[in-house]
Parts: structure tokens; C-alpha cells; sequence
């Protein structure tokens, strides 16, 4: 067994906690990637192995598709960084077993100058960037687009999608709620269409709900009332590990 996780930072919680159960797995790549927009852009360069754009900023040049360390002075260097990553993530997901993908957010930013949306804005000033709600048609989209690329890549690959417990509380407590809702209804459309489209999934665990509604309780929450506790995490990673590990459908 071997597992490729990709998503928002809980994605990584979840590779740690395999890994010390003593199981092969690899994580993010290209760092934390919070929308399901910019991780279906993501498996798509995997696949092709192509470069994204560039966007150059004071004589620094930024991949914002990818997290904060995919930028350099120098493009040829940045493209080699970027080829090296794409090749060794193509090598990963060939040979795994199971993809765990986990969406952060419906929130994106697009760059004023840059041609396109963001991935991670790389802490560049926030006036480059406007901020919107993604459509259920875009994230449905998204959603379409991993399952097209991931089984051209691995096409006897476990896909397991899963919406992050982790609240988005500098958008406000609303918007992240409306984020969180949009994301679970368009898995859940998406899942329930292709269920009958192979015995490799999709398939949605539910680790949103496991620490929003079964565990139900701030004391499972950090000082920050957004990132899960190591306690809710592990209680997470249990149901996992039953599900998935355990349970011989691996």
C-alpha cells in the first residue's frame, strides 16, 4: 500500500499520521493547495509535465499556482525547481494505491495583472488581488478534471476526496460556513454521479463532518477555534486508518 495526499494543510496532518503508522506515503508537492480549482490545474501539469506561468515582481519571478518557496530570481532555475517536482509527484501517484485529496476552500483570489486566478498569493501585497467565492459549476468542474487526469496517471488508483475541518476564520465565520457547504454539496453530487463509474472510486470520507458533527465541541478545536487538536486529528485518522488500512478494501 502506498498513499499520495494533496490538498490544504490537513492533507499533511493525515501523511504524518501514516506514515508513523508505518505506511508509504508522500505529501503536497507543491505545498499546501487550498481550492479544488487550483488542485485540478495542479494534476493537469502533473500530467503533461508543463511548466505553469510565471508572474515577475520586482526582478523575482512567482509560479502562484504553488506555495511561497516556488519562486526565484531566476526563471530557468524556477522551471528546473518545478520540472524536478512535477516529475517526482507523476513518479508518486503512478505508484500509489490510494489519492487522498482534500479541499480547503471555495475562496479564491485573482491576480489584477496576473492572467488567471491563484493558487497561493506568496505573500505578495494584497492590493493584486481581488477575492470571490467560487461557483458550484467551477468547483463540479475542478472536481471533473482530477478525475479525468488522476486515472490517466494511475488508472488503478484508490480517489478519496474529503473536506477539510479546518475553518477559514480570517474570510469570517460566514463565508468560510458557505465555503465548507458549496464544497460538501459538489462532492457530494460529484460522488454520487460516478459511483457506478468504477471499483477505484470516487469515493468522499468525511472528515468534515466527523469533527464538525460527531465530535461537535470547541474542546476539539485549537486557541485558535480553527485547526482541529492533535486529539480530534488522531480521532480522524483512526476512522481512516479502519476505513482504509484495516479494513481490506485496500
Amino acid at each position: 500500500m502506498k498513499l499520495f495526499f494533496m490538498g490544504s494543510c490537513f492533507s499533511t496532518e493525515m501523511h504524518q499520521r501514516a506514515t508513523e503508522f508505518g505506511i508509504s506515503s508522500f505529501s503536497n508537492p507543491f505545498g499546501t493547495i487550498f481550492s479544488p480549482m487550483a488542485l485540478g490545474e495542479t494534476i493537469e501539469y502533473i500530467y503533461n509535465l508543463k511548466i505553469p506561468p510565471f508572474f515577475n515582481y520586482n526582478e523575482t519571478f512567482h509560479c502562484l499556482l504553488f506555495a511561497n518557496r516556488f519562486q526565484n530570481s531566476s526563471d530557468i532555475n524556477l522551471s528546473e525547481q518545478i520540472k524536478q517536482h512535477l516529475l517526482e509527484a507523476r513518479l508518486h501517484i503512478e505508484s500509489s494505491t490510494h489519492i487522498f485529496i482534500t479541499l480547503g476552500t471555495a475562496t479564491i483570489y485573482e491576480h489584477i495583472e496576473y492572467p488567471q486566478w491563484v493558487g497561493n498569493c506568496q505573500k505578495l501585497p494584497q492590493n493584486q488581488f481581488t477575492k470571490r467565492q467560487l461557483t458550484f459549476s467551477e468547483i463540479s468542474n475542478s472536481l471533473e478534471k482530477i478525475k479525468f487526469f488522476i486515472p490517466k496517471i494511475n488508472p488503478n488508483v484508490k480517489l478519496i476526496f474529503t473536506v477539510s475541518p479546518v475553518r477559514h476564520l480570517r474570510d469570517g465565520l460566514i463565508t468560510s460556513t458557505v465555503s465548507k457547504s458549496l464544497l460538501r454539496a459538489a462532492l457530494y453530487e460529484f460522488c454520487e454521479k460516478n459511483k457506478e463509474d468504477s471499483q477505484y472510486g470516487p469515493e468522499y470520507f468525511p472528515s468534515y463532518e466527523m469533527i464538525s458533527e460527531e465530535l461537535k465541541d470547541h474542546h476539539f478545536y485549537k486557541d485558535d477555534k480553527a485547526h482541529p487538536t492533535e486529539e480530534a486529528i488522531d480521532f480522524v485518522f483512526e476512522r481512516f486508518k479502519q476505513t482504509y488500512l484495516l479494513s481490506g478494501t485496500n
